[in-house]
C-alpha cells in the first residue's frame, strides 16, 4: 500500500503540470469576466461590426518583447491583455482579420517598419534604445490607420480603441459634419515665442474628427457647404437670417441637426472685459436658433435656468467649507433615459447653468426626453448667475417644483418650415454692393419635411474641464475621461447616420460608482446645516437691529462711544446663543461623520465575513466527505 502510494505521488505531479501546461495553451484566452460593465467580454456592437467586414484588415502588433521584459515589466503584462484581446477579435472575424505579432529590435528591418508605420518609441534606458507598442492596421485598398503607441491610462477604452481602428478601414468614406459655433472650441494661437500662451483646441473636436469628416462654418455665413450629412450647432448666437433659413431647408430635405442652446453659456466671453465687472452682466451669453424652434416643436425656456437638490456639483466656498451648486449639475444614469439608442450606455454627464427644454403646445413633432433632472429641481433666473456664482444664494432660496426638467430631448416627425413666405431678404450693408438674394432650386422650397433634430440645453459640457482630465504623454494629450458629455455628441452623430454599432463600445466604461447611501447621509445633514446657519444669521440680525435701536435711543457724541448695560446684556445674550448654536452644528457634523463610519464598519465587516463564511463551507463540506468515506 505504502509502496503504491510513493509511486502514485510522482505520476499525480506529472499529472498536474501536464493538464497545466495543455490547458494554458488550449483556455489561453479563456476567461470568466466577472467585473459589472464586461469589461474583458468582446461587446455586441464589436462582433457586429467583425461579422459586417466585407475586405479583410491586417493589424501589426509591434511590441518591443526584449526591451519591455528587461526594463519594462509593467508593459509585458499589458501587452499580454493587449495580445489576449486581439486574439478574441481574431476569432470573432471568421477569417476577416488577420493579427499579426512583429518585434522591432533596434537597428532591425522590423524597426524601419515600424517608423514606416508611424509607431512611436519610448525609449527605456541610458542607451536611448525605443520601445515600440503600437497598432497599425491596413485594408485591402492601401487604406491605414494606426495607434502609435498604445498608453496604459487607455486600458478601459482598449475595445473601443481597437474597434474604431478596425472600422475606419472597413468603412473608409466618412460622413461630413458642419459646425456652427460661437465658442472658441479650435483653441487659439498664441505667441509663436511663447509655446505656452496659446489655448488648445477642445478635446471633443479631435474625437469628432477622427470620426467624420469635419468642416467649421462661419458664424457670419450665409449659406452651408453642399454635401453634408450632419450639421452641429453649438452654442449658436446671433445667425444670419439667411443662414436660419439655410438650416431651415436642410433639415427638412433630410439633414440631421444636433443643437447644443444654452440660456448662459459660461465659456462665453464675447463682450466680457476682466476689469469691468459689469459687463459680464450686460454681456450675451445666450443662444438660439431663432424661430426655428417653434417650427420645430420646442422651447429653450428663456432666461431660466435648471437646479437639481439631487444632482448638484459640489464646490468650496470663499469662506471655507462646501456646498452643493445647485445649477452646476452632476447628472446620474437614473435620469438619462435608457430606452434611447443615443443615450442608453451613459453613465454619467456633466453639465454648467444648463437650460430648461419644453415642447410647444401647438407642436406636429414628437418630444422625447433624454436627460433630465431629479424631480427635487426648480428654475433659477439666469440673472442670478450672470456676474458670478451664487452657490448660497441659489440654495436658501431654492423650493423644489416637484417634476422633472428636461435638459435634452431628441425632436423627430413632420415639421413646417420656419419661413412660409420664402427666404427673408438679406440686410443691406452702407457702402457696399447689395447682396445677392438665395436662388430658389428647381424643386421649388421646402413647405414641410420629416426632421431628425437632437436637443441639448447645455454648451459649456463640451469644454475639456467638465469631462475630461487631460496628460500631456511624450507631446500627445491622453485623455481620462470623468463624464460622459462628448460622448453625448458622437453618439447622436452615430445614431443619426445610422451607426449604432460604436454606441455601445463608446460608453462601455463606467466612471467611479458613487456611495449613495453616503451621498444620501450627507445630503440630509448639509440641510440641517443649512437650516442652522440661515437661523444663526436671523438671529445675528436681530440683535444687530436691537443694538442699533439702543444706539439711537441714546444722546450725545460722548454716551454713543460707552456700551450700556442693556447692550451687553443683548450681546451676551447673542454670544451665548451663537456658542450653543455652533455646538450644534458641531453635532451635525459629528453625527454625519458617526454614522458614515458606521457604515463603513459594516462594509468591511462584510468585505470579511463573505470570503470566511465560503471557506468554512468549503471546510464543512470537505469534513462532511470525509467523514462518509470513514463510514
Amino acid at each position: 500500500m505504502k509502496k503504491s502510494s510513493l509511486i502514485g505521488l510522482p505520476i499525480l505531479a506529472i499529472l498536474f503540470f501536464a493538464i497545466n501546461l495543455v490547458a494554458e495553451q488550449t483556455f489561453k484566452t479563456s476567461r470568466v469576466d466577472l467585473t459589472e460593465a464586461k469589461l474583458f467580454t468582446l461587446s455586441e456592437g464589436t462582433r457586429n461590426i467583425l461579422g459586417s467586414m466585407e475586405d479583410p484588415v491586417t493589424l501589426r502588433l509591434f511590441y518591443s518583447s526584449k526591451l519591455a521584459k528587461d526594463d519594462a515589466q509593467v508593459l509585458e503584462r499589458y501587452n499580454q491583455r493587449v495580445s489576449e484581446l486581439l486574439a478574441e477579435y481574431e476569432a470573432a472575424s471568421k477569417g476577416k482579420l488577420t493579427v499579426i505579432n512583429i518585434d522591432p529590435e533596434p537597428f532591425s528591418e522590423e524597426e524601419d517598419q515600424a517608423v514606416e508605420f508611424g509607431m512611436r518609441g519610448v525609449p527605456v534606458n541610458s542607451a536611448g534604445e525605443l520601445v515600440y507598442f503600437g497598432i497599425a492596421g491596413t485594408n485591402s485598398t492601401d487604406g491605414q490607420e494606426s495607434i502609435p503607441f498604445i498608453e496604459l491610462p487607455r486600458e478601459n477604452f482598449l475595445e473601443y480603441d481597437f474597434t474604431k481602428l478596425i472600422y475606419n478601414l472597413s468603412f473608409p468614406v466618412k460622413q461630413r459634419v458642419g459646425i456652427i459655433s460661437a465658442l472658441p472650441i479650435e483653441g487659439a494661437q498664441g505667441n509663436p515665442a511663447d509655446p505656452r500662451s496659446g489655448t488648445p483646441a477642445w478635446f471633443f473636436l479631435s474625437q469628432v474628427q477622427a470620426a467624420f469628416e469635419v468642416e467649421m462654418i462661419a458664424r457670419d455665413a450665409v449659406a452651408l457647404p453642399d454635401g453634408l450629412d450632419l450639421l452641429v450647432l453649438l452654442h449658436p448666437k446671433q445667425l444670419d437670417p439667411q443662414l436660419l433659413f439655410q438650416i431651415d431647408q436642410f433639415a427638412l430635405g433630410g439633414g440631421h441637426v444636433v443643437a447644443f442652446l444654452d440660456p448662459h453659456a459660461e465659456t462665453d466671453m464675447e463682450g466680457i472685459n476682466p476689469q469691468d465687472q459689469m459687463s459680464a452682466f450686460s454681456a450675451n451669453r445666450t443662444s438660439d436658433i431663432g424661430p426655428l424652434s417653434a417650427a420645430w416643436g420646442f422651447e429653450l425656456v428663456p432666461e431660466k435656468v435648471a437646479a437639481d437638490r439631487e444632482n448638484a456639483h459640489k464646490v468650496r466656498l470663499p469662506t471655507g467649507g462646501e456646498l452643493d451648486y445647485l445649477v452646476w449639475l452632476n447628472i446620474r444614469k437614473d435620469d438619462i433615459t435608457a430606452d434611447d439608442p443615443v443615450t442608453s450606455e451613459l453613465n454619467k454627464l456633466h453639465l454648467a447653468t444648463a437650460g430648461i427644454l419644453n415642447p410647444t403646445p401647438d407642436a406636429t413633432t414628437s418630444f422625447q426626453p433624454l436627460v433630465q433632472t431629479s424631480d427635487n429641481a426648480m428654475m433659477v433666473d439666469r440673472i442670478r448667475v450672470a456676474m458670478r456664482p451664487d452657490p448660497e444664494g441659489i440654495w436658501d432660496s431654492f423650493v423644489s417644483g416637484g417634476e422633472r426638467l428636461t435638459l435634452a430631448a431628441r425632436i423627430g416627425g413632420t415639421a413646417r418650415t420656419a419661413y412660409p413666405d420664402g427666404p427673408p431678404e438679406p440686410a443691406a450693408v452702407e457702402g457696399e454692393a447689395p447682396p445677392q438674394p438665395i436662388l430658389e432650386p428647381a424643386g421649388g422650397w421646402k413647405s414641410e419635411g420629416d426632421i431628425q433634430v437632437i436637443v441639448i440645453a447645455d454648451s459649456d459640457m463640451l469644454a475639456d474641464n467638465w469631462w475630461v482630465n487631460l496628460q500631456n504623454f511624450f507631446g500627445n494629450r491622453i485623455a481620462s475621461p470623468t463624464a460622459n458629455n462628448s460622448d453625448l455628441l458622437i453618439n447622436s452623430l452615430d445614431n443619426l447616420t445610422g451607426n449604432a454599432d460604436l454606441i455601445s463600445l463608446r460608453s462601455r466604461t463606467g466612471f467611479e460608482r458613487p456611495f449613495t447611501r453616503v451621498e444620501t447621509m450627507r445630503k440630509e445633514s448639509e440641510e440641517r446645516y443649512r437650516e442652522e446657519e440661515q437661523q444663526l444669521q436671523l438671529e445675528l440680525e436681530e440683535a444687530e437691529r436691537k443694538i442699533s435701536e439702543l444706539q439711537n435711543q441714546k444722546e450725545g457724541a460722548v454716551s454713543s462711544l460707552i456700551v450700556t448695560p442693556e447692550q451687553r446684556a443683548e450681546i451676551d445674550k447673542f454670544k451665548a446663543k451663537r456658542v450653543e448654536t455652533r455646538k450644534k452644528l458641531r453635532d451635525v457634523k459629528h453625527s454625519l461623520k458617526k454614522d458614515i463610519e458606521g457604515l463603513g464598519v459594516w462594509i468591511k465587516l462584510l468585505n470579511f465575513m463573505v470570503p470566511l463564511l465560503i471557506a468554512l463551507l468549503g471546510l464543512g463540506a470537505w469534513i462532511y466527505s470525509t467523514q462518509r468515506r470513514t463510514n
